[in-house]
């Protein structure tokens, strides 16, 4: 295996961690809202925020930018 795909792999494993790890905030905010109101009389599931987060700020293409350029 290349170096270059080495290196690939492993800054999508960080940009991965990186991405899940920022989301803790919004997960938290999510829990509480939870507690709150109800897990039923949510507008939005824990889901769509997360496949809000993660289409909004697509960290996970950081290593694919770095490879093609």
């Amino acid at each position: 295996m290349s170096e270059q795909i080495k290196v690939f792999f492993i800054l999508v494993a960080v940009a991965a961690a990186f991405q899940l790890f920022l989301f803790i905030p919004f997960f938290a905010t999510w829990k509480k809202d939870c507690k709150k109101i109800g897990k039923d009389h949510l507008a939005v599931s824990l889901g769509e925020r997360f496949f809000t987060w993660f289409i909004c700020f697509p960290l996970w293409i950081f290593p694919f930018v770095y490879i093609l350029s």
